[in-house]
């Protein structure tokens, strides 16, 4: 879903702690170097391709930022902070036993 729709509808959600991890995750989206990347679908499919894997999970990016070797010097800075932005929003989901799967649908259900 594109960000700015996200953003456009973010207050209709109720529940202040989605809110916050709504916002990291449009943070995320949009530090990804990636030119005019505005869309959370297509973010999580480069992250897929980027982290080799099928799913994401608080893991797989904790373990890719731990060997970021595979990125040039021009990518690391940007992928670093788009990927911390992306874990802290998994911290949050944790704290608040929110489910990846619930955020994704929220999102979808403000267009």
């Amino acid at each position: 879903m594109k960000i700015e729709i996200i953003e456009d509808n973010i207050d209709k959600i109720e529940e202040p702690n989605l809110i916050s991890i709504i916002e990291l995750i449009i943070d995320a989206v949009r530090t990804y170097p990636l030119y005019e990347l505005n869309d959370t679908v297509d973010y999580f499919n480069e992250l897929k391709r980027l982290l080799n894997t099928s799913e994401i999970t608080h893991l797989n990016l904790a373990s890719f930022l731990e060997n970021r070797n595979e990125l040039n010097e021009n990518q690391k800075v940007w992928v670093i902070d788009s990927l911390s932005s992306l874990i802290e929003a998994f911290e949050l989901m944790h704290l608040y036993k929110i489910s990846f799967y619930e955020v994704r649908c929220k999102m979808e259900s403000l267009s």
